[in-house]
């Protein structure tokens, strides 16, 4: 490498080695010592770039620009996103869920996941839960006292308050941060592998801001959740954005008032497959709103207000002065839904 341009690359990627360390490894090979090697993997040309995934996937070359954000893009195509999107429907669970694992929340601004909070999220995996909060959960923000962007909060184990990250957005500080509460959150003797692995990938609807409501997460979403209020949107097919926009704006207004004694989960279900919770229900015209109270008594409420959110908090604010009238379920059952 005596061209010029080969000793800009290495200045580029000797850079890049040190500001990516710990997220990424970066390897030099000499050819002639390592022959074999560099056989095996079809080295022809030099200088050469190879990028070896985690397994199975297989090596293959870079050909694009020497840069840093180039370079990086690629790698981070390869890491998982272990994260968890955590909003007001799932918070509770977020939080209390496998609670003998430390819980790491990145506030944040801007749509995605960071790429340094993904590699965290990997390389602590079942050790720590990560979860990201939206700036429009304004209930979760509040509750954190967050108001700068991103922010990072450790939730420890048995602590009753949080901590809050002041560092630098860098990587190494920030796995120093996180490696605190990983190494102190099992119990002697404890089980290492009952932190309920069954969940979020058997399951997505748990993580699911408004999922949908069938045979298969019905009941973990509401219908067998005690104390709370189900919020069902029945629509002809997946809800339009402009509604679950609706829905999420519901979400938030109701958030606050979670702690005056009444819990919502909000789902939907399709009005094409669920006939018989139409039935039960007598909803003839969709979208509509229905209220579902699971307790002992499994009643229902249809609302008649228009789905704007002019129209939508009045249904509530009735709910909680208890002036809504709930009809009983045919036989004190919650329609068996389908698949």
């Amino acid at each position: 490498m005596n061209d010029g341009k080969s000793l800009e690359a290495k200045k580029e990627i000797e850079s890049m080695s040190l500001e990516y360390d710990g997220m990424f490894k970066f390897a030099a090979i000499d050819c002639q010592e390592f022959s074999e090697l560099c056989n095996k993997n079809e080295v022809r040309e030099f200088p050469s770039y190879k990028i070896f995934p985690p397994l199975p996937a297989p090596v293959f070359p870079y050909e694009g620009d020497i840069k840093s954000k180039a370079i990086i893009s690629s790698l981070g195509r390869f890491v998982d996103n272990k994260t968890i999107e955590v909003h007001s429907n799932n918070v509770d669970s977020f939080t209390n869920d496998n609670a003998n694992l430390p819980k790491i929340l990145l506030f944040s601004d801007k749509a995605g996941v960071p790429l340094i909070f993904k590699v965290l999220a990997v390389q602590f995996d079942k050790k720590i839960t990560f979860g990201v909060v939206r700036k429009s959960e304004s209930t979760i923000v509040n509750k954190y006292k967050v108001t700068k962007f991103p922010r990072i909060v450790a939730l420890p184990v048995g602590a009753k308050k949080h901590q809050t990250y002041e560092g630098e957005n860098k990587f190494k500080n920030l796995f120093d941060f996180v490696n605190v509460y990983s190494e102190t959150f099992f119990k002697v003797g404890e089980d290492k592998t009952k932190a309920s692995e069954e969940t979020k990938a058997d399951k997505p609807w748990l993580n699911e801001k408004l999922p949908e409501l069938n045979n298969k997460s019905g009941n973990d979403v509401c219908f067998k959740v005690e104390g709370v209020i189900c919020v069902v949107l029945v629509s002809n097919g997946k809800p339009e954005n402009k509604i679950i926009d609706i829905m999420s704006e519901l979400q938030n207004y109701l958030s606050p008032k979670i702690d005056r004694g009444i819990k919502y989960k909000f789902g939907w279900i399709n009005s094409e497959t669920q006939s018989q919770f139409l039935e039960a229900t007598g909803v003839s015209s969709v979208p509509k709103i229905v209220l579902v109270n699971p307790g002992k008594r499994k009643r229902f409420y249809v609302s008649d207000e228009e789905l704007n959110l002019e129209s939508l908090p009045n249904v509530f604010d009735k709910l909680a002065s208890g002036d809504l009238r709930f009809k009983v379920f045919p036989g004190n059952n919650v329609p068996e839904l389908a698949e």
